[in-house]
């Protein structure tokens, strides 16, 4: 299997649990679809607004506006930073204030709906070309919900001895120097050359890119020893149905928590993403999804 192909299989996987494929270079805005004013721009702007716009209803538009403003243009120049900053607007929302009554109203524009996943739109895109200060790189697969280029996927030629998944890390830390950008929005990185697949956040180091092994939280290596990538995407990245959907969703929100600063040091460390084993969530979303269904005997005996 060649990368390409591993890259088209990813692709089928992703359409096959519910996201739609776009092609990087069609949605360029030099393609045939633009969807993007430059290759430095990493958001769908216009999907975002459409999100913004659909999911908060009852906020008037300027304070919408001035939210979109605020995600495409974090203000702050350090990534680690950055990162931290989106991701607490990711989750907690946007916030804005805007006159009503007379009076100033302060509120909390959202990006995601958390609880109605079905309302968000999760899109897989390929060739995804990103221009930096001095190169221009090319990520293989780029997801994004409601325009947000949330998850980055480095695939590896799986018939190149020399091509492991250890060489698609290192890509991920040349990409971190060359194309910052996009990684000011990145809520998880995958790794792979199609036999081992790992995951991790942005300051996770290697020893902390781990496998996922599960898709439904009880069956371990349900596809296999060597199919972890197709495992990962099922069992992790899935928006489309109970089980994955609680997981893809807890991952975003609350897998990659940002500590505090740690006394004596020069960055921040993030306590939840990056030593996150797939075994320290299964339990929490197998609760979830039994509140979701409904049965509290089942909630009660899946919770730890």
């Amino acid at each position: 299997m060649t990368e390409d192909q591993l890259e088209q299989e990813t692709l089928g996987w992703l359409a096959d649990v519910g996201y739609t494929h776009l092609y990087g270079p069609d949605i360029a805005h030099d393609g045939i679809k633009p969807e993007r004013s430059h290759y430095r721009q990493v958001v769908l702007p216009f999907r975002l607004r459409e999100a913004i716009l659909r999911l908060n209803p009852n906020v008037p538009t300027a304070a919408l506006e001035d939210a979109l403003k605020q995600i495409l243009d974090l203000g702050i120049a350090a990534l680690l930073s950055a990162n931290q900053h989106f991701h607490r607007l990711l989750v907690t929302g946007v916030p804005v204030q805007y006159q009503k009554d007379g009076q100033t109203r302060g509120d909390f524009v959202r990006l995601i709906d958390w609880a109605n996943p079905q309302r968000n739109e999760w899109l897989a895109v390929n060739q995804f070309s990103i221009k930096g200060p001095h190169h221009t790189r090319r990520p293989d697969i780029m997801l994004f919900v409601n325009g947000l280029p949330l998850v980055l996927l480095e695939l590896k030629n799986p018939a190149d001895l020399n091509a492991d998944v250890w060489k698609a890390y290192d890509q991920i830390q040349t990409y971190k120097e060359q194309i910052p950008d996009v990684f000011q929005y990145n809520e998880v990185l995958v790794i792979t050359d199609g036999t081992e697949a790992l995951m991790g956040s942005l300051s996770a180091n290697a020893e902390r890119f781990m496998a996922w092994r599960t898709i439904d939280g009880i069956t371990l290596d349900p596809l296999g020893e060597f199919n972890e990538l197709q495992t990962l995407v099922r069992g992790v990245l899935a928006p489309n149905t109970c089980w994955t959907t609680c997981v893809t969703l807890c991952c975003l929100k609350t897998m990659a928590v940002w500590s505090r600063r740690l006394p004596g040091t020069t960055s921040f460390t993030p306590c939840g993403w990056p030593s996150g084993r797939w075994w320290q969530h299964r339990a929490p979303a197998a609760v979830k999804k039994a509140a979701w269904s409904g049965t509290p005997r089942a909630a009660a005996k899946a919770s730890p």
